[in-house]
C-alpha cells in the first residue's frame, strides 16, 4: 500500500521516504525497524 501511495507523490529523497514509512508503523515494530537504522526504503522494508 505504501508503495502505491508513493508512486503518486513523485520524487523524494531516501531519508524522507524512510521517515514517512517508519513513522506510519505501529509500536513496537517501529522501534525494531529504527533499531536497524535503515538508510533507504528497501532496507526499511526488509
Amino acid at each position: 500500500m505504501f508503495e502505491k501511495l508513493l508512486a503518486k507523490t513523485g520524487l523524494m529523497d531516501q531519508a524522507r521516504l524512510v521517515n514517512y514509512f517508519v513513522g506510519g508503523l505501529r509500536e513496537p515494530i517501529r522501534t525494531d525497524v529504527r533499531a536497524n537504522k535503515p538508510n533507504n526504503l528497501s532496507s526499511a522494508l526488509d
